[in-house]
């Protein structure tokens, strides 16, 4: 990875609200027009606490697909 870009994202979540995000941009030399977004929240904040709790709530409703069988 060689190209970087950095940043800053607001989003709104259905679930959770509010999300201020930092995000880097990587492009891949060898593939080009292949870009990957890392986004990632500062620690102790409120979209920190968001993300969390999204991170429990998608575990849950797996766990509840598995145990009814439903894809």
């Amino acid at each position: 990875m060689r190209f970087h870009r950095t940043g800053h994202k607001k989003l709104h979540h259905p679930v959770v609200g509010r999300l201020d995000l930092e995000f880097e941009a990587m492009e891949f030399p060898a593939h080009p027009g292949l870009t990957m977004l890392v986004y990632t929240a500062s620690p102790n904040t409120p979209t920190a606490d968001a993300l969390k709790l999204l991170a429990t709530w998608a575990a849950t409703i797996d766990q509840n697909r598995e145990s009814t069988g439903q894809p």
